[in-house]
């Protein structure tokens, strides 16, 4: 009869199944195998109090069966008490130390608490008894990317990847660790892998635009703004969508109808600092430079990605005298410091073969896909940030791209050649840069050569940083102070002995002296 109830229930016949369970237990109440069967169905079914009841019966007679603590432990975390689920996967695992999927979820639970160290020493553990398992790869980067640690999770993404091509959900998690490490063209590629394979994710697509907009060679064309449109057709009512609108509105040069859809954008998701950045370009469009930095400072405030601190050229030709004003004041206000980029070794990774298309058999991972929860921890806890001063030349996306073998130790690397880049965009004329200003040659020879927005944001730091330095005085004035103190030295110790020469005369007249006549 249980065989019989365990085939009906592959079979999808719940409640013939829950029949055929009652009457088992009704004639037999010792089999806690019995108790298990019933407990799984009544989760399935969410009658979550009738499973714990049985599960409890099961664990209260002193049972070994490590099933009984995982599955209440499900029951539990669905009820959303985690303190009694990690209980009881920690009995679990004293019961069967070297259990997988037990350390795998209970690393996964450890998590959910921002118990980020415990986390990772289940999932090392974990791995290393079991070093091919995508799942514990995918879930051990999201707890690296909540720690800020994006390298080991750009490792550990594309590990993942590598053994198992249908986890799609990577591609769009591993983009926002390239873009913390400033890997603008191996971040776009997977967004752009991302939105192919998920076309009605809004938000890959556009951050494949954005992304995009920092290349050198990038010009917003009328392609970009049919590309924009597109997304945003896609999801039109999404926050996403007005956001791909203003911008392409942007682009075109109407800044009061950008800034009206972007502020529905920052109305719809406040949250998000993407939508308050481009409202600030807009605003500078219309010479609302204090508003502008207002926004931008919001922007910081909600975390936003230091590679996109400056603006895109094309979008710095709008107002270029304001960013060099907010290049200097965010050298200068303490309140908005410089975020902190730790400074690790470059690491010498494998190549990125994961971006060419794959054959997509989509597989139901044995714990909670990772992509499918929002990361929590020092991630969302929006830390101050400021200029980021961007190199001259982007590091090679390569670096990101790729991973370490297990047990290798990370050498240094120089610049090679990035993955392979996406398909390009089919070309299309492509419209005069925006306020482009035609010059005569004699004018040109008269005037040197304006730099970017965005090379000067990166010069006016060392101009304000040599500005707060105090004056060091000329070696000749420091040569005269130096004599002056020397002089008013001699003039006191001669004063001093003036007036012991003036005591001693005293003291020899009207002391010694008359003892002698």
């Amino acid at each position: 009869m249980l065989q019989r109830s365990e085939e009906l229930k592959k079979r999808g016949q719940i409640e013939q199944t829950l029949k055929i369970l009652n009457s088992l237990v009704t004639y037999n109440t010792s089999t806690e195998k019995i108790y298990l069967a019933r407990a799984e169905v009544y989760r399935q079914k969410n009658q979550l109090s009738l499973a714990l009841a049985d599960l409890t019966r099961v664990i209260e007679a002193g049972t070994t069966n490590v099933q009984a603590y995982t599955l209440r432990s499900e029951v539990y975390r669905t009820l959303n008490q985690p303190k009694k689920a990690l209980a009881d996967l920690s009995e679990a695992l004293a019961l069967e130390p070297e259990n997988v999927q037990i350390l795998g979820k209970r690393g996964t639970l450890y998590r959910s608490l921002n118990k980020f160290a415990y986390a990772l020493k289940d999932y090392n553990q974990a791995i290393e008894l079991e070093a091919e398992s995508a799942w514990l790869y995918g879930n051990r980067a999201e707890t690296y990317r909540a720690l800020n640690e994006h390298r080991k999770a750009l490792n550990d993404y594309t590990r993942t990847l590598k053994l198992n091509p249908a986890a799609t959900w990577v591609y769009e998690r591993r983009s926002y660790s390239n873009l913390w490490l400033g890997y603008i063209n191996a971040a776009q590629a997977d967004f752009r892998r991302s939105w192919e394979l998920q076309p009605r994710n809004i938000t890959a697509g556009w951050m494949a635009e954005w992304t995009g907009m920092y290349k050198k060679d990038f010009v917003f064309s009328a392609e970009v703004g049919k590309r924009l449109e597109n997304i945003a057709g896609t999801e039109p009512e999404h926050p996403v969508a007005y956001l791909c609108r203003a911008v392409a509105l942007l682009g075109r040069g109407d800044f009061s109808g950008s800034y009206k859809l972007c502020d529905i954008a920052c109305k719809l998701a406040p949250d998000e600092p993407g939508s308050y950045f481009w409202k600030a370009l807009a605003a500078t469009g219309l010479k609302e430079d204090k508003e502008a930095f207002e926004l931008l400072q919001t922007a910081l405030d909600l975390n936003l990605r230091p590679v996109f601190l400056p603006p895109p050229a094309w979008a710095g030709q709008i107002n270029p005298a304001f960013y060099d004003k907010l290049a200097q004041h965010l050298f200068h206000k303490p309140v908005v410091r410089l975020l902190e980029s730790r400074t690790a070794r470059p690491v010498e990774l494998e190549p990125r073969a994961d971006l060419q298309p794959q054959p997509l058999e989509l597989t139901d991972l044995s714990l909670q896909e990772p992509g499918t929860s929002t990361p929590t921890g020092p991630e969302k806890a929006r830390p101050k940030l400021a200029l980021v001063k961007m190199p001259d030349r982007e590091p090679e996306a390569e670096q990101a791209a790729q991973t370490l073998q297990p047990g290798e130790t990370a050498p240094e690397t120089s610049e090679a050649s990035g993955p392979t880049p996406a398909p390009a965009a089919e070309s299309a004329p492509e419209p005069e840069p925006l306020q482009k200003v035609k010059t005569t040659p004699e004018a040109a020879a008269l005037s040197p050569a304006r730099p970017s927005p965005t090379r000067r944001m990166a010069q006016a730091v060392p101009r304000a940083e040599a500005a707060t330095k105090p004056a060091q005085p000329a070696p000749q004035e420091a040569e005269k102070e130096g004599s002056a103190v020397l002089f008013n030295f001699f003039k006191v110790f001669i004063g001093l002995v003036s007036i012991l020469l003036v005591c001693l005369f005293f003291y020899f007249l009207f002391v010694v002296l008359p003892s002698f006549i």
